[in-house]
């Protein structure tokens, strides 16, 4: 075996046991931390200050995030846009074991510097994470019209905005439950209702409808008008919305599923292949313009189902 292959796997292995290690050290005190947090706020010995201190600060960033500048603050906003369940270190180090791990395997595989493609697994936590965050904003969108009918009856029966805010939070389910009762207490606790309605949207960038209902509330703080009326227009225009991607997708359903197949059938026939004749894709493995025509068709491959993925979402 060739010298550059061993010291790569050598330092591939390092790393991947280094990653690992830090990521399970860091995952079992983050459960930890947040057990006892949770217990501390049941029993009532939890700091006042601090828990004042976190609920007025836009979100807590880690120290790694802010070292990082612009690349930190974009990681952590998907972390926040994805429920602020992990941290910008967790990611970083889920990022190097996926890469480290896929870089051993293929070098292993294909004795060849193309192995270095397996630094593109990396970009799996990331894909993750820019997904949990995407079903976020759209379970967010999909409560936020019963969430909007409930405020409506609060103010029609006298309430004021923020008991509103309070009783959305306190009944309806999460996650639009964390946001709107975390935007209630920012207001409870003194912050000013302009600063905490864009706190709301600087922590869902994703929803257009949390942009859509901030900017109509404050709208009305300064113009006048009935808020009922305002809370009630924007529930049926969301509710609308929905009704026309159901109904675009029964009539592209078919179109879709086809593009399903189409996208399946490569892997199946090289899995079939492989199971069935292994040496037929053997020069695919062994010539080295075979790895490379592989790793093009892998890219091409990538490349058009994310531009057709893209094609296919419809904007509204």
């Amino acid at each position: 075996m060739e010298s550059w292959l061993i010291v790569l796997l050598m330092a591939c292995v390092a790393v991947a046991v280094i990653t690992a290690l830090n990521a399970a050290t860091t995952f079992l005190g983050d459960k930890k931390e947040n057990r006892q947090r949770d217990l501390s706020r049941r029993l009532g010995t939890v700091d006042q200050a601090r828990a004042k201190g976190e609920s007025l600060a836009l979100h807590g960033r880690d120290q790694l995030a802010d070292q990082l500048g612009q690349l930190g603050a974009w990681m952590d906003g998907l972390v926040q846009q994805a429920g602020g369940e992990s941290s910008v270190r967790v990611i970083l180090l889920q990022m190097g074991l996926a890469g480290g791990g896929v870089l051993v395997v293929l070098a292993v595989l294909l004795r060849s510097p193309l192995a270095l493609f397996g630094l593109l697994a990396a970009g799996i936590p990331l894909m993750l994470l820019v997904n949990r965050g995407e079903k976020r904003a759209r379970a967010i969108s999909e409560q936020l019209p019963d969430a909007l009918d409930l405020m409506g009856r609060s103010l029609q029966a006298g309430h004021g905005m923020s008991d509103a805010l309070r009783a959305c939070g306190q009944e309806t389910p999460p996650p639009l439950a964390y946001e709107l009762g975390r935007t209630w207490e920012q207001h409870n606790l003194g912050l000013d209702f302009r600063q905490c309605m864009q706190n709301l949207v600087a922590r869902n960038p994703r929803s257009f409808d949390l942009r859509l209902f901030a900017g109509s509330v404050l709208l009305q703080r300064e113009t006048g008008g009935n808020l009922v009326e305002i809370v009630d227009n924007i529930a049926n225009t969301i509710r609308g919305r929905f009704t026309l991607e159901a109904k675009v997708g029964a009539l592209t359903s078919e179109a879709r599923f086809s593009a399903l197949i189409l996208g399946g059938l490569p892997i199946f026939v090289a899995l079939a292949v492989v199971t069935l004749r292994p040496s037929y894709l053997q020069p695919l493995l062994v010539d080295s313009f075979g790895r490379w025509m592989m790793a093009y068709g892998i890219l091409s491959y990538l490349l058009g189902a994310f531009i057709l993925r893209r094609m296919s979402q419809l904007e509204t």
